[in-house]
């Protein structure tokens, strides 16, 4: 079968920075981490496991990241290189171990694609895996089954960036009445839920949301969809993603260097704080937001979302951040709150404490969110390259969630 390969190399990883510096077409192009190959299709591993054929498989910006070889080293001890990536897959049940009950050949199925303590075959439950928080999972390195953190990062279980891979029992989620398309954005959108659910807005609180990807709009969309009232400020430099934003149900969107004056003046205007400058450096508020969710995570976000908060503030970072340079500053000025966030776990939910998603299916089923309108763009796996840059270039094509498509 069809598949991309992703391998990492101290070569390559330079090639990629430098070459970056001066063109973004080295992401597709011979130096680049990925290629599209022919390999084997996978087989049980035990009865535990299900082979999944791939009908749509979400690109992330983690996958976007791990492309252009971003990411923290830091981060290497936890994959199998080299791997076949695709953790936002849906698809169908082509093959199923005796230990996969409730699941039948052909049945239509979502991936959790968190690897747990179950999935990796170890005799002794970790602490994250034992309050239903496997996405944190201590064991990524360990266990039965070659390490990484999630379904696309393992080179065991394959990805959904092919024709078929490997899915454990305890990460399958029927699919029934629903399309492929929110199926693969229930990562995502799970990916917000969580930080929201955990630091929840008061109704008469001020919220600013950076970015407005699908983890930005899912943050919007499960604020609105259980009922928060908070105001929704959308800091967003692309008019096309701002507009999706206020559909989802933000209040105000600042596209910053489109403003007459900066957002540390325009976010005191709305919150009554006051603008200080430093002698060096950006602006800062005294008084300002009472909480932030970023979902970009690069260092000008974090800086600014700091001098944004209004003391005793939360910060919120889902988006992706490897090494930054930061002034912390603000963090122990304003005794702020600072949290990052990674996947789901449990959450209290109409009286019940229950997973992350199954609350998101919840909310799906009764029609509280509509996920399926951001699946904007898809490939052929043959058209890779187009696909990268398409995401490369996301305000130019009108692009949010883009995934590639099987037969």
């Amino acid at each position: 079968m069809k598949a991309i390969l992703y391998n990492f190399s101290i070569l390559r990883f330079l090639g990629m920075t430098l070459g970056g510096m001066i063109t973004k077409s080295v992401m597709w192009s011979p130096i680049s981490p990925i290629r599209l190959i022919e390999v084997d299709e996978p087989r049980l591993p035990n009865e535990d496991w299900a082979v999944v054929k791939t009908k749509l498989s979400g690109i992330c910006a983690s996958d976007m990241s791990a492309i252009k070889m971003a990411d923290s080293p830091t981060l290497t001890p936890f994959a199998s290189f080299p791997f076949i990536p695709g953790h936002e897959n849906a698809g169908t049940i082509a093959e199923a171990g005796r230990g996969v009950r409730g699941f039948s050949v052909g049945d239509r199925v979502v991936v959790n694609p968190a690897l747990s303590c179950e999935a990796r075959g170890m005799d002794d439950t970790c602490a994250s895996c034992a309050r239903g928080e496997p996405s944190v999972c201590e064991n990524a390195a360990e266990g039965r089954l070659a390490k990484g953190v999630n379904t696309g990062y393992s080179n065991e279980t394959g990805g959904g960036w092919s024709g078929y891979f490997l899915a454990h029992k305890s990460q399958l989620y029927r699919l029934d009445g629903i399309s492929d398309e929110t199926g693969i954005m229930i990562d995502a959108f799970c990916s917000s839920l969580h930080p929201v659910m955990n630091n929840f807005p008061d109704d008469g609180d001020t919220v600013i949301v950076i970015g407005t990807g699908p983890l930005g709009l899912s943050a919007i969309c499960a604020v609105r969809a259980l009922g928060g009232k908070a105001k929704i400020i959308v800091i967003e430099k692309s008019t096309f993603s701002g507009g999706m934003a206020k559909e989802a149900g933000a209040d105000i969107v600042i596209c910053p260097g489109r403003e007459k004056k900066t957002v540390y003046e325009i976010i005191a205007e709305m919150t009554g704080a006051k603008v200080y400058k430093p002698l060096i450096g950006d602006q800062i508020l005294m008084g300002g937001v009472d909480k932030i969710f970023d979902t970009v995570g690069n260092a000008a976000t974090m800086q600014m979302s700091l001098r944004l908060l209004r003391a005793g503030g939360f910060y919120g970072l889902i988006g992706l951040a490897a090494t930054e340079k930061l002034d912390l500053t603000p963090l122990w000025f304003k005794e702020i709150t600072m949290t990052g966030s990674l996947g789901y776990g449990m959450q209290d939910y109409r009286g019940k404490r229950v997973y992350t998603w199954d609350v998101a299916l919840d909310l799906i089923r009764n029609k509280k969110i509509d996920l399926e309108k951001y699946v904007t763009h898809k490939f052929p796996i043959e058209d890779y390259r187009e696909a990268i840059k398409v995401n490369i270039f996301k305000e130019r094509y009108g692009a949010v969630k883009t995934a590639f498509v099987f037969d």
